[in-house]
């Protein structure tokens, strides 16, 4: 959500942290997020589980968030209107036309789509002999716990990408 708030000149009153409460300040630890984020944005806890009580202090006029926050959102449409989108990240193109649909920036989003397209295409055709070569990519990560190993289906944002761009992500069948 912060990236596509960015992409059209939106600066975040708030945040919720994906693992942990608080890392710190992400905005100054973060050098690339310092470099974009010129708000202050308060930690409302953890996006599964955000903070009312820090969302109540922060009197937000909107509320963006991901629907797996259903089981929230009366009481986030209580404190200011809430939207909530799919948190599924090959929607990103659905979710940044109604956000800019809000924010009355219908045209800085096209323009966001359209140089996401541009780029695309280009880094397809310079990764060209790369994937005539070296098709099959596999996308994993892994965590400080011994043994933790992820492999990604392909359905995330990296894997649509890295679809987008030419290859073919090998994934295990179960």
């Amino acid at each position: 959500m912060l990236d596509v708030l960015l992409s059209l000149g939106v600066q975040p009153a708030g945040y919720a942290e994906w693992y942990t409460e608080s890392i710190g300040n992400p905005v100054s630890e973060i050098p690339v997020l310092g470099e974009r984020v010129t708000s202050n944005p308060m930690n409302l806890g953890l996006r599964n589980t955000p903070s009312l009580e820090a969302i109540l202090r922060l009197k937000p006029d909107l509320i963006l968030g991901e629907n797996f926050l259903d089981q929230f959102y009366s009481n986030l449409s209580e404190i200011a209107p809430t939207l909530l989108f799919s948190g599924q990240e090959d929607h990103w193109k659905q979710s940044i036309l109604k956000i800019a649909q809000v924010f009355d920036r219908k045209e800085k989003a096209q323009a966001v789509i359209e140089s996401h397209h541009q780029k695309l295409a280009t880094l397809r055709t310079e990764l060209a002999p790369v994937t005539a070569t070296h098709p099959k990519i596999l996308l994993f990560s892994t965590s400080q716990l011994p043994g933790s190993i992820y492999v990604y289906p392909g359905d995330g944002f990296s894997g649509i990408l890295l679809q987008e761009l030419g290859f073919e992500l090998a994934v295990p069948k179960n």
